[in-house]
């Protein structure tokens, strides 16, 4: 069984990542003059599912694919 308290540090690398990543899709669909809504929300989008994907990458690195720990 793992320890909670060793995942804080990636989770807030990730986290920090994927805000990066929403903001830079949310900033450049803003200077295309598209919808302002339309364009934060799939700069929000982009967030949610870059998180999503370093933090199932994080646990495959981590914890190779057949284990049941995560």
């Amino acid at each position: 069984m793992r320890k909670k308290s060793n995942d804080l540090i990636p989770n807030l690398i990730i986290l920090c990542i994927a805000i990066g990543i929403g903001s830079f899709v949310c900033a450049a669909l803003e200077h295309a003059e598209m919808y302002v809504w339309l364009a934060r929300g799939i700069g929000a989008c982009a967030t949610v599912t870059a998180g999503f994907l370093f933090s199932f990458i994080l646990r495959k690195l981590r914890y190779g694919k057949n284990s049941k720990d995560y």
